[in-house]
């Protein structure tokens, strides 16, 4: 039976639950606006642990100080680095998978321990018409939105994969990517945002269906927040060339139409986890939420 979805991952008979000490998350993208609210909504449920990854090391320490003042058992790391960047990704990734590793490792006593990967990072690149993009830009858009993205995802499943294998497995792996309306339905300008975009879905469809031929405990949601008040959003507004998707945004912004980012992290607390891998929901905000259910 189906069952309605947010971003949440809660209980269901012998799962971990929020606030149990056996979360452990990782974020990427995690040094501002919608990654940050997910660090801090993980903190307050009582992760764990986390591990945060982004490119401005100093906001990224900002992000790791507000998680630990919400609570005081949590273990919090950050990871500077840039996922766009393929031939420095092995020297990021490393010292990342040791950390979870051992956070893994340390939950013991018997029980579960679940790893939570959120894939948040991601640029516009430069928002114009197909025809005025270069070889250059769209390669580095597509490094940093998909192939970063299926690199850290592989190097998850290769250390974590076997832990989370057979039905006396001591992991639960459970991924999420940050998805857009935009995976789906094209705008003008939006060419490189809204190809690796619909790329990342595909993704997670692909490892949900590879992960449960191979017996892996492993489920994935693609999550689409809906429009939010960030820098992006701003960057839109200011740099778009189509008039008419810039006055909608801008319509949206001053209307009031946009999505707190707060209430996106948390549009219902009921579970994601316990459904059909490779799904894509939608924010409550936008009048729809994910279906789902049992493999």
């Amino acid at each position: 039976m189906a069952e309605r979805a947010g971003f949440r991952l809660q209980a269901e008979a012998a799962r971990v639950v929020p606030g149990s000490p056996s979360r452990v998350a990782l974020v990427t993208g995690a040094s501002r606006g919608y990654g940050r609210a997910l660090c801090l909504a993980l903190a307050r449920e009582g992760a764990r642990c986390l591990a945060l990854i982004a490119r401005d090391g100093a906001q990224l320490e900002e992000t790791a100080e507000a998680c630990r003042r919400l609570s005081k058992d949590l273990q919090c790391e950050h990871f500077a680095g840039d996922l766009g960047k393929l031939a420095e990704l092995e020297s990021l990734l490393e010292p990342v998978l040791r950390y979870l590793a051992d956070a893994v490792a340390s939950c013991g006593g018997g029980g579960i321990c679940e790893l939570l990967v959120l894939h948040n990072s991601g640029s516009l690149g430069r928002m114009d018409y197909v025809q005025n993009l270069g070889a250059q830009e769209t390669g580095a858009a597509v490094e940093l939105n998909l192939t970063g993205v299926m690199v850290l995802t592989q190097a998850l499943l290769q250390r974590f994969g076997p832990c989370a294998k057979g039905g006396e497995a001591s992991l639960r792996i459970r991924v999420v990517n940050i998805s857009s309306l935009l995976a789906l339905q094209a705008m003008p300008c939006w060419s490189l945002y809204a190809t690796v975009k619909a790329a990342r879905d595909m993704y997670m469809k692909s490892l949900a269906a590879d992960a449960k031929s191979c017996g892996f405990d492993v489920r994935t949601l693609s999550w689409a927040p809906g429009p939010m008040q960030t820098e992006m959003l701003q960057e839109v507004i200011d740099t778009c060339p189509d008039p008419e998707v810039r006055q909608q945004f801008q319509d949206m912004q001053s209307q009031g139409k946009l999505v707190e980012v707060d209430s996106s992290v948390e549009p219902e607390q009921e579970d994601v986890a316990s459904g059909v891998s490779g799904e894509v929901g939608a924010s409550a905000a936008r009048g729809r939420l994910p279906e789902w259910g049992a493999h």
